[in-house]
């Protein structure tokens, strides 16, 4: 077991749905599942769980991508914790925001290219740390 409970937070209700499905159906220990989580809600007024460690993003516009990350540091000063913040597909600017944000850490980047027929450079997960 990681320790870590993460929650994926998506507001579009079908993509909700479908992320349900694949935990389920996915060939990892029932105790690695019960540490995830998914919501369907707007980002913007998500209110995030002291126990969380992990987030899970799909790309947001700049504004909406600030005002989660304000949440996010929020809930991290009251209760300082290890955050990890994935990002799939992001865009540049998404990309720059997160790179020069001062209490973000890059930690990795997970090369899914590959994943699909046609090769998108955009099909990568950014990893950062909030510290």
């Amino acid at each position: 077991m990681t320790g870590c409970r993460a929650t994926g937070i998506e507001f579009d209700k079908d993509l909700y749905e479908k992320a349900c499905q694949n935990l389920e159906r996915a060939k990892i220990p029932d105790a690695y599942k019960k540490g995830v989580r998914f919501i369907c809600e707007d980002a913007r007024k998500y209110r995030l769980q002291d126990e969380d460690s992990l987030y899970f993003f799909n790309p947001f516009t700049d504004d909406i991508l600030k005002i989660v990350l304000h949440r996010i540091r929020e809930s991290y000063y009251e209760n300082p914790r290890q955050i990890y913040l994935y990002f799939y597909y992001p865009f540049e600017s998404e990309i720059s925001l997160l790179m020069t944000a001062d209490d973000l850490l890059f930690v990795d980047e997970i090369d899914c290219t590959g994943l699909y027929e046609n090769y998108d450079k955009r099909e990568r997960i950014l990893i950062f740390e909030m510290v």
